[in-house]
């Protein structure tokens, strides 16, 4: 638009010019006047859009503290008391889910129960299902049909507050905050007792070349001194965020995904030591977990296809042996 506003003036001016209504000099004055003009009001035009979209965030903001406050509202906060469990059963009974505004079930009739200190690795192709089976354990949806219990408790029922503190959960899409390393870890000034995960998720190392250590600030933006993380580093650091929660759950969606080989195997061999007393759940499209894991299990198309140990898999030779051995060939 605003070019097209400039050649309208441009040539609207070399007319009146040819025409000897104006001289070069005018010409010149009033489009450099009404350039400048135009260009002023796009700047405003822009500022206030800016503007309505922050009033229009701010609104949405107001309205999700407003929901979350309610805690009579059972879908955000449930509506009877939970003692926080030291043994944890997850079952999933029946469990239906298709998005909103989608005819199409993204899950279908999943059955499955992960216990106490289980390990548990889900395994399958894009677009099976097995992040959508992590979101509803999250309780970022709803079933669509079936119970998703804990204890024998629908987590529905369960507030939120209570519940979350069950979970500690590694995302593909984290955040890292651009203040140091250690508050990135404990999401506080607290940097106490940081040791013990700075070893397990395989950070000691690198923190210990660093000047400033875990107090090193991740990106330059409040410190000259800050660092850029690489993925994997940064993979690392919010592995290290779920240590230190110390929830008896740990929901790790693809951990090692920009970590290389050896990486991967050290990560899983340290997680594995100190993660013996929790009940974990591991979504990956490398295998390199399932064969230390306690069961499979295989999505394939929104279902549970098997389920079972890597060798009662491999023997099984159907879709979980058609996987490893696509990601065995190239190393052997």
């Amino acid at each position: 638009m605003y070019a097209i506003s400039s050649f309208y003036i441009l040539w609207s001016l070399s007319v009146y010019y040819i025409n000897k209504v104006i001289s070069i000099a005018d010409f010149t004055l009033y489009f450099s006047t009404i350039t400048a003009m135009s260009s002023t009001l796009g700047i405003i035009t822009d500022l206030v859009a800016e503007y309505n979209k922050q009033l229009k965030n701010s609104a949405d903001f107001k309205k999700l503290k407003f929901l979350s406050e309610q805690n009579d509202d059972k879908l955000l906060s449930g509506v009877s008391p939970f003692i926080v469990p030291t043994d944890i059963e997850i079952n999933f009974s029946d469990v239906w889910f298709k998005y909103p505004g989608c005819d199409c079930y993204v899950l279908r009739n999943i059955n499955i129960k992960i216990s106490d200190r289980e390990k548990l690795v889900i395994v399958g192709y894009n677009g099976s299902g097995k992040s959508t089976f992590i979101k509803l354990l999250c309780k970022f949806y709803r079933p669509s049909s079936g119970k998703i219990t804990l204890n024998g408790k629908d987590i529905w029922e369960i507030p939120n507050e209570q519940y979350y503190r069950i979970l500690g959960a590694v995302f593909q899409d984290f955040a890292l905050l651009a203040f140091t390393i250690s508050e990135n870890i404990t999401m506080s000034e607290n940097d106490e007792n940081i040791s013990d995960v700075l070893e397990k998720s395989g950070l000691s190392e690198f923190i210990a070349n660093l000047n400033d250590g875990e107090k090193t600030y991740i990106s330059k933006k409040y410190s000259s001194k800050g660092i850029e993380l690489s993925g994997g580093q940064g993979q690392k650091i919010a592995l290290a965020r779920a240590l230190y929660k110390n929830a008896p759950v740990l929901i790790l969606d693809e951990p090692t995904a920009s970590l290389d080989v050896k990486a991967e195997s050290e990560l899983y061999e340290n997680f594995m030591k100190t993660a013996f007393d929790k009940t974990a759940i591991f979504i990956s499209h490398r295998l390199a977990a399932s064969q230390i894991a306690d069961h499979i299990a295989v999505f394939s198309n929104g279902k549970i296809v098997e389920y079972g140990t890597h060798k009662e898999l491999i023997a099984k030779n159907g879709l979980y042996a058609e996987m490893f051995e696509k990601q065995r060939k190239p190393y052997i």
